[in-house]
């Protein structure tokens, strides 16, 4: 008596495939981080050192990371294909890409943290966001450890991977939404009732919120589909892309300060009132004004006032330049 054979699983569809998908969005992302990193080497030319040492830093370990993907999903589709234990076997290169993402995650989570501190000058806020992002971290690397020891038979613990894996990506959306939350809040608090720094602050809360929450929910995303589809490497697809959504997040939040400094720095010409460092006369209506009888006495008064209105509505409530938005421009 014949028995029918056991059909195995399409591992190509539930493994090989979600991982080309996120080797996919990986490169797509990164292609868009070297252009951010191009931008701010040549509009950033006076930060810190260590800031832009920090971004050569993540450009090396985000190109690693890109070249592990590509080399793990090289080898399950060309070099094993048709091999269905290959295809379901993990391999060091799939298991250090993990590595990585948690080690990106964490130092950008650090940097986060450390703006935290400097902006509301709470050190314990701070610490605590680095405490989060450290716990995070750990996780990521002791999962890949542990993945390691389980595919070479050193450890039978599948329950002790998955708890790391969600302590790993519980820890970075909790520590996503605590940056978040905490500089929103800040920044909403120290609105001036001036149009020009209020809209500042405005467009800061913008991309915090945007860079933010972004990875916050890319992280949560990653879980649920790590948690519900125990079959298939779905989460993989999240996963891979998801060190340079933290990458793309901290460098764009360097850049777009320059258009903050420009707008801290334009008085608004909407009422008449002069650009700085303009000597020209209007009146009222923003128009050049033509000599006439003794004008001089009056348009120069009415200059100086409206001069003096621009001043205010770029200083906050006490009449001088708002510290929010000038200390949030030269220290990040």
């Amino acid at each position: 008596m014949s028995t029918a054979p056991i059909e195995l699983p399409n591992f190509a569809r539930t493994i090989s495939g979600p991982t080309l998908l996120g080797t996919f969005f990986n490169l797509v992302l990164y292609g868009v981080l070297i252009t951010q990193c191009s931008v701010y080497f040549k509009a950033q030319k006076k930060d810190r050192p260590w800031i832009r040492m920090l971004v050569v830093l993540l450009i090396v370990l985000e190109t690693v990371q890109s070249a592990l993907a590509i080399a793990y999903i090289y080898d399950r589709l060309v070099n094993n294909f048709g091999d269905l234990i290959a295809q379901a076997t993990p391999t060091p290169l799939i298991q250090v890409e993990t590595l990585m993402v948690g080690l990106i995650s964490m130092i950008v989570q650090s940097f986060f943290a450390w703006r935290v501190r400097v902006l509301t000058g709470k050190k314990w806020l701070g610490w605590l966001v680095t405490a989060l992002a450290v716990i995070s971290g750990c996780a990521s690397i002791v999962l890949s450890v542990l993945s390691w020891t389980l595919s070479k038979g050193f450890l039978d613990q599948g329950l002790i991977l998955q708890n790391m894996a969600i302590l790993w990506l519980v820890g970075a959306t909790v520590t996503d939404t605590v940056i978040t939350v905490v500089l929103v809040t800040h920044l909403h608090r120290r609105r001036t009732g001036f149009s020009n720094t209020d809209r500042i602050i405005d467009r800061i809360i913008g991309v915090t919120l945007q860079t933010g929450l972004l990875t916050a929910i890319s992280a949560a995303i990653n879980l649920v589909l790590y948690l519900t589809t125990s079959t298939t490497a779905d989460q993989l697809m999240v996963n891979i892309a998801l060190a340079k959504l933290y990458s793309n997040s901290l460098v764009s939040s360097l850049n777009v300060r320059a258009a903050w400094s420009y707008d801290a720095n334009t008085v608004n010409t909407s009422s008449g009132v002069e650009s700085q460092g303009s000597n020209a006369r209007r009146n009222v209506f923003g128009n050049i004004s033509h000599p006439t009888r003794h004008p001089e006495v009056f348009i120069e008064i009415d200059s100086h006032e409206l001069r003096d209105v621009a001043a205010k509505s770029a200083t906050s409530s006490h009449g001088v330049p708002d510290e929010t938005v000038k200390q949030y421009h030269q220290d990040f």
